[in-house]
């Protein structure tokens, strides 16, 4: 099978774009489920543990946790689905002047 290396990142065929897509979905997966788990944990943390004065901090710590690992989540599947699409062969397209094939 024959892969080709694009050498120039920023063109349509490069990788930048796809990683800039990624990284942006994990970013707004990041702020939706910030606030979300933050609220969630809350309402857990204050019924099972009432008057207690860390629930606000175990709250917070417990969403960032959550989402940072929901946005690494998302982002990495974001990338490969955008990795794999590339991958396909358009009709009427061959290898651009600036990419290698290598085998």
């Amino acid at each position: 099978m024959k892969l080709p290396i694009r050498s120039n990142p920023k063109t349509p065929e490069g990788w930048a774009k796809r990683a800039a897509i990624a990284t942006l979905s994990g970013l707004a997966i990041f702020l939706v489920t910030l606030p979300v788990a933050f609220l969630l944990f809350l309402s857990h943390d204050q019924h099972a543990y009432p008057n207690d004065p860390q629930n606000l901090l175990s709250a917070l710590t417990a969403a960032v946790g959550s989402g940072l690992a929901l946005a690494a989540l998302g982002g990495a599947a974001v990338l490969a689905v955008l990795f794999l699409l590339s991958l396909r062969t358009r009709p009427n397209s061959t290898a651009t002047p600036d990419s290698k094939v290598v085998s």
